[in-house]
Protein backbone atom coordinates (compact mmCIF):
# COMPACT_ATOMS: atom_id res chain seq x y z
CA UNK A 1 0.00 0.00 0.00
CA UNK A 2 1.10 3.79 -0.71
CA UNK A 3 -0.12 6.91 0.34
CA UNK A 4 -2.24 8.68 -1.65
CA UNK A 5 0.31 10.76 -3.91
CA UNK A 6 0.19 12.90 -6.57
CA UNK A 7 -0.22 9.98 -9.58
CA UNK A 8 -3.11 8.69 -7.48
CA UNK A 9 -4.79 12.21 -7.79
CA UNK A 10 -4.55 11.95 -11.61
CA UNK A 11 -5.99 8.75 -11.58
CA UNK A 12 -8.77 9.82 -9.56
CA UNK A 13 -9.24 12.60 -12.37
CA UNK A 14 -9.15 10.19 -15.33
CA UNK A 15 -11.27 8.07 -13.56
CA UNK A 16 -13.84 10.67 -13.00
CA UNK A 17 -13.85 11.54 -16.50
CA UNK A 18 -14.88 8.50 -17.96
CA UNK A 19 -17.51 7.44 -15.42
CA UNK A 20 -19.42 10.07 -16.39
CA UNK A 21 -18.77 9.73 -19.66
CA UNK A 22 -20.58 6.58 -20.04
CA UNK A 23 -23.37 7.73 -17.30
CA UNK A 24 -24.08 10.80 -19.68
CA UNK A 25 -24.59 9.15 -22.71
CA UNK A 26 -26.76 6.41 -21.38
CA UNK A 27 -29.33 9.43 -20.01
CA UNK A 28 -28.77 11.35 -22.89
CA UNK A 29 -29.76 8.25 -25.40
CA UNK A 30 -32.77 7.34 -23.20
CA UNK A 31 -34.22 11.39 -23.47
CA UNK A 32 -33.64 11.08 -27.15
CA UNK A 33 -35.58 8.24 -27.07
CA UNK A 34 -38.82 8.75 -25.02
CA UNK A 35 -38.13 12.99 -26.49
CA UNK A 36 -38.03 11.76 -30.34
CA UNK A 37 -39.46 8.40 -30.35
CA UNK A 38 -42.19 8.19 -27.97
CA UNK A 39 -40.81 5.18 -25.81
CA UNK A 40 -41.89 4.98 -22.37
CA UNK A 41 -39.42 5.49 -19.62
CA UNK A 42 -38.73 1.76 -18.67
CA UNK A 43 -37.96 0.89 -22.77
CA UNK A 44 -36.36 3.98 -23.51
CA UNK A 45 -33.51 2.99 -20.56
CA UNK A 46 -33.42 -0.21 -22.17
CA UNK A 47 -33.00 0.79 -25.28
CA UNK A 48 -30.31 3.45 -24.25
CA UNK A 49 -28.23 0.60 -21.79
CA UNK A 50 -28.55 -2.14 -24.93
CA UNK A 51 -26.14 -0.29 -27.84
CA UNK A 52 -23.72 1.54 -24.92
CA UNK A 53 -23.02 -2.07 -23.12
CA UNK A 54 -20.40 -2.96 -25.78
CA UNK A 55 -18.44 -0.06 -25.96
CA UNK A 56 -18.15 0.59 -22.01
CA UNK A 57 -16.84 -2.72 -21.98
CA UNK A 58 -14.66 -2.38 -24.72
CA UNK A 59 -13.36 1.04 -23.38
CA UNK A 60 -13.43 -0.95 -19.66
CA UNK A 61 -10.88 -3.70 -20.91
CA UNK A 62 -8.70 -2.08 -22.72
CA UNK A 63 -8.11 0.55 -20.27
CA UNK A 64 -7.95 -2.20 -17.27
CA UNK A 65 -5.32 -4.48 -19.47
CA UNK A 66 -2.80 -1.61 -20.36
CA UNK A 67 -2.94 -0.90 -16.23
CA UNK A 68 -2.61 -3.86 -15.13
CA UNK A 69 0.85 -4.09 -15.84
CA UNK A 70 1.27 -0.85 -13.82
CA UNK A 71 -0.37 -2.84 -11.04
CA UNK A 72 0.71 -6.28 -10.92
CA UNK A 73 4.31 -7.45 -11.55
CA UNK A 74 5.14 -9.39 -14.46
CA UNK A 75 6.38 -12.81 -15.17
CA UNK A 76 10.07 -13.15 -17.15
CA UNK A 77 12.27 -15.93 -17.54
CA UNK A 78 16.15 -15.61 -16.21
CA UNK A 79 18.18 -18.79 -15.89
CA UNK A 80 15.57 -21.10 -16.73
CA UNK A 81 13.27 -19.91 -14.40
CA UNK A 82 10.30 -17.93 -14.17
CA UNK A 83 10.76 -14.86 -12.46
CA UNK A 84 8.12 -12.24 -11.43
CA UNK A 85 9.05 -8.44 -11.76
CA UNK A 86 7.50 -5.12 -11.44
CA UNK A 87 7.27 -3.16 -15.18
CA UNK A 88 9.47 -0.31 -15.92
CA UNK A 89 8.38 2.77 -14.39
CA UNK A 90 5.69 0.84 -12.00
CA UNK A 91 7.31 2.00 -8.84
CA UNK A 92 6.16 5.45 -9.87
CA UNK A 93 3.01 4.80 -11.60
CA UNK A 94 1.70 2.22 -9.11
CA UNK A 95 -0.81 4.72 -7.55
CA UNK A 96 -2.10 5.54 -10.78
CA UNK A 97 -3.15 2.31 -12.08
CA UNK A 98 -4.35 1.01 -8.51
CA UNK A 99 -7.12 4.16 -8.90
CA UNK A 100 -7.83 3.54 -12.26
CA UNK A 101 -8.06 -0.23 -12.04
CA UNK A 102 -10.18 -0.70 -9.26
CA UNK A 103 -12.07 2.17 -9.67
CA UNK A 104 -13.08 1.11 -13.57
CA UNK A 105 -13.78 -2.21 -12.83
CA UNK A 106 -16.55 -1.02 -9.83
CA UNK A 107 -17.74 1.88 -12.06
CA UNK A 108 -18.31 0.34 -14.65
CA UNK A 109 -20.86 -1.87 -12.68
CA UNK A 110 -22.04 1.21 -11.00
CA UNK A 111 -22.65 2.43 -14.44
CA UNK A 112 -24.67 0.00 -16.34
CA UNK A 113 -26.55 -1.03 -12.62
CA UNK A 114 -27.68 1.85 -11.08
CA UNK A 115 -27.34 4.63 -13.32
CA UNK A 116 -30.07 3.17 -15.42
CA UNK A 117 -31.83 2.26 -11.62
CA UNK A 118 -31.32 5.78 -10.56
CA UNK A 119 -32.71 7.73 -13.84
CA UNK A 120 -35.91 5.21 -13.49
CA UNK A 121 -36.36 7.09 -9.82
CA UNK A 122 -35.63 10.23 -10.40
CA UNK A 123 -38.24 9.78 -13.36
CA UNK A 124 -40.64 8.30 -11.44
CA UNK A 125 -40.05 10.97 -9.06
CA UNK A 126 -40.68 14.10 -11.19
CA UNK A 127 -44.20 11.65 -12.59
CA UNK A 128 -45.42 11.35 -8.68
CA UNK A 129 -44.33 14.77 -8.07
CA UNK A 130 -45.94 16.69 -11.01
CA UNK A 131 -49.17 14.52 -10.33
CA UNK A 132 -49.45 16.03 -6.95
CA UNK A 133 -48.56 19.20 -7.36
CA UNK A 134 -51.27 19.32 -10.43
CA UNK A 135 -53.78 18.13 -7.83
CA UNK A 136 -52.97 20.66 -5.82
CA UNK A 137 -53.48 23.40 -7.98
CA UNK A 138 -56.77 22.34 -9.65
CA UNK A 139 -59.56 21.87 -7.29
CA UNK A 140 -61.81 19.14 -8.22
CA UNK A 141 -64.82 20.77 -10.06
CA UNK A 142 -68.22 20.28 -8.15
CA UNK A 143 -71.05 18.93 -10.40
CA UNK A 144 -75.09 19.59 -9.47
CA UNK A 145 -77.18 17.41 -10.97
CA UNK A 146 -78.79 17.89 -14.12
CA UNK A 147 -82.95 19.52 -14.26
CA UNK A 148 -84.65 18.32 -17.55
CA UNK A 149 -86.33 20.16 -20.05
CA UNK A 150 -89.54 20.12 -17.63
CA UNK A 151 -87.67 20.60 -14.72
CA UNK A 152 -87.17 17.57 -13.03
CA UNK A 153 -84.15 16.40 -11.08
CA UNK A 154 -82.08 14.11 -12.55
CA UNK A 155 -79.50 12.08 -10.60
CA UNK A 156 -76.41 11.40 -12.94
CA UNK A 157 -75.59 7.24 -11.47
CA UNK A 158 -71.74 6.81 -11.44
CA UNK A 159 -71.44 5.16 -14.63
CA UNK A 160 -72.78 8.19 -16.61
CA UNK A 161 -76.43 7.16 -16.84
CA UNK A 162 -79.04 9.68 -15.67
CA UNK A 163 -82.00 8.29 -13.77
CA UNK A 164 -85.39 10.72 -14.01
CA UNK A 165 -85.77 10.78 -10.09
CA UNK A 166 -89.49 11.75 -10.33
CA UNK A 167 -92.70 10.24 -8.83
CA UNK A 168 -94.88 12.46 -11.62
CA UNK A 169 -93.04 10.92 -14.17
CA UNK A 170 -93.92 7.00 -13.36
CA UNK A 171 -97.87 8.47 -12.34
CA UNK A 172 -98.00 9.53 -16.25
CA UNK A 173 -96.56 5.98 -17.24
CA UNK A 174 -99.45 4.36 -15.32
Amino acid sequence: PSPLALWSLRGSVILIGLVVDHAILIVHRALHLMRDHGMDARAAIVGSVRPRIRPIFMSTMTTVLGMLPLVLPMPYFSDGSLSWAAGAGSELYRGLGSVVLGGLIVSTVFTLVLVPIGFSLALDLKQTLARLLSNREQPEPTTAAPLTSSGILRETSPDSVSVAISSTAEESDS
